[in-house]
């Protein structure tokens, strides 16, 4: 019997793949995972979903396994997949530390696309296929448009895939016509939101909160040659009852909380480098009737110094319609130096990344910085 082996492990990217040619075959098997420390001087606040685990001053591990197993000659596979994210000090809530607290969900793939169940990121905002987050690493989504210096108005039941959903379904397709990939998405948490506080005084569907957020989101992706645009409308309904702000334990209104939002982002690739855009708009309709609306415009790019480093900008203008100079109306400069260095092995090759972020909002000086590292080696 003739045995292969290879394996591969990453931070944040990695996969273990084991196979054997005569009669045992063993299933691929990815294994991923990074290591980040932030460090923020906005004392005081308590940021929202994942980021609440990032924006206090401690380390944190991200680790994933996923697997893809062919089924017989039936061109079907079954795929798995689990992330979860360990952290220490202060954060919080409890479960951050427990099994699958990230993503855990099975799959199918065939030629006529890929269907997911379980609990998994939320399609929107910055589109999963591709996200417009500076790294794009598995099992890591960008803080653009989320936390606490987003400036959600209380009340305001916003769309978000800084968030998952325990319930959710999604059908991704082959390529259409070689050039549109098409995206659904349906999620249910429960019918009613009751007597807890939220996390966030103004994000009542930050997780662990979507229980209550019932919607659907749908995508599509259109490649071409000299551009690449990005588009997605989503539908979201959430039931609050006696649920109270973390911020001042100041009651919400009960009722549902009705939200749409649309998107629409570019890519234009320059050479090596690379120009994104990206306006989001999210409108609630409210319980008592009255409605809020608000729009982001991100603007980005990647410039390619060295095929190995890149220098990743990006700058945010947040405005919160209907209500004149806002408090929560800002401006964010987001900088990231990204560096990978590959180093040759007898067998395979090991690569070696780090992704050091700075962050500043105009309106009050906060500042974030945060590093990421890690290593992905082949044998």
């Amino acid at each position: 019997m003739k045995v292969k082996r290879t394996l591969l492990i990453a931070v944040p990217l990695a996969a273990c793949t084991i196979s054997a040619s005569a009669q045992v075959t063993l299933p691929p098997i990815n294994i991923s995972g990074q290591f980040e420390y932030s460090i923020s001087d906005r004392k005081g606040l308590t940021e929202q979903g994942d980021n609440e685990h990032r924006q206090r001053s401690h380390p944190g591990v991200l680790l994933a396994f996923g697997s893809v197993l062919p089924l017989d000659n039936s061109g079907l596979s079954a795929e798995l997949f689990v992330s979860t994210k360990l952290t220490t000090g202060d954060a919080t809530p409890a479960w951050s530390n427990s099994f699958g607290n990230r993503e855990a969900w099975g799959g199918i793939n065939s030629q006529y696309g890929s269907v997911r169940f379980g609990r998994q990121w939320l399609d929107s905002y910055i589109n999963v296929l591709d996200p417009y987050a500076s790294g794009g690493n598995i099992g890591e989504m960008s803080e653009l448009g989320t936390g606490a210096g987003k400036g959600y108005p209380a009340g305001l039941t916003r769309i978000s895939n800084a968030i998952w959903a325990d319930n959710s379904l999604t059908y991704t397709s082959p390529k259409v016509a070689g050039i549109a990939t098409l995206r659904a998405q349906f999620y249910w948490n429960g019918s009613s939101f009751t007597d807890e506080k939220l996390v966030s005084a103004t994000a009542p569907n930050i997780a662990p909160n979507t229980k209550a957020a019932n919607g659907y989101i749908l995508g599509a992706r259109l490649d071409y040659p000299a551009a690449r645009i990005d588009l997605n409308y989503g539908s979201q309904k959430q039931n609050l009852k006696n649920a109270l702000a973390t911020s001042d334990n100041s009651p919400l209104a009960d009722g549902v909380y009705d939200t749409t939002q649309i998107m629409i982002g570019g890519m234009v690739p320059l050479g090596t480098h690379s120009v994104r855009a990206l306006l989001v708009q999210d409108k609630t309709q409210r319980p008592n009737g009255s409605s809020i609306k608000d729009k982001e415009l991100i603007l980005g790019g990647q410039y390619s110094v060295t095929p190995n480093f890149h220098l990743r900008p990006v700058f945010m203008i947040h405005k919160v319609d209907t209500v004149p100079n806002d408090a929560n109306d800002y401006k964010q400069l987001r900088v990231e130096l990204a560096y990978k260095m590959n180093i040759g092995l007898a067998r395979g090759s090991t690569s070696f990344w780090f992704r050091p972020t700075y962050r500043k909002w105009d309106t009050s000086g906060n500042k974030f910085t945060e590093l990421r590292a890690g290593f992905t080696t082949n044998f």
